[in-house]
């Protein structure tokens, strides 16, 4: 880390590349030593929760693939969808690795704050959650199109 980096690394609206976008707003780019995890990070009101969550759409510093915006609004909009087809999964892929946790009310339970978006939209995406009844702490569910794949 250099000391600009030091110095301004709260302050991205000094020293880095940003965008401003009718659903994100203000996005700012983040570069990372692997090339692959290059990406545009923002914080907005995501409309199906009516929450702040962050958002990491993975891109080049030319901005990001408009069809990740697309694949974004097909998220928003089947959103409650995608939720109530996942609980099932989650719960089969923890007691997998013997953590028995049975979800009543995944809207109390859990709460959205971030989605990652990478450059091929559908595949390996994520939805991230903290929980406070539950002891996980964090948990992420990747998907590969509307299909959970794997939680960490």
């Amino acid at each position: 880390m250099n000391i600009i980096d030091f110095i301004f690394r709260n302050k991205p609206w000094l020293i880095r590349k940003s965008l401003h976008d009718d659903t994100f707003g203000k996005i700012w780019y983040n570069k990372d030593e692997n090339s692959e995890f290059n990406h545009y990070h923002g914080h907005f009101i995501f409309k199906p929760t009516n929450t702040e969550i962050d958002i990491f759409l993975f891109s080049d510093k030319d901005g990001y693939d408009p069809k990740q915006k697309l694949f974004f609004e097909k998220i928003e909009k089947g959103y409650q969808d995608i939720i109530e087809k996942s609980v099932p999964k989650i719960e089969e892929l923890l007691q997998k690795r013997k953590r028995k946790m049975i979800i009543q009310d995944f809207k109390k339970e859990f709460t959205l704050f971030a989605i990652s978006i990478p450059r091929i939209p559908n595949k390996n995406w994520t939805l991230s959650f903290t929980s406070e009844k539950h002891a996980l702490g964090r948990i992420t569910i990747h998907f590969n199109d509307m299909d959970v794949v794997s939680i960490s």
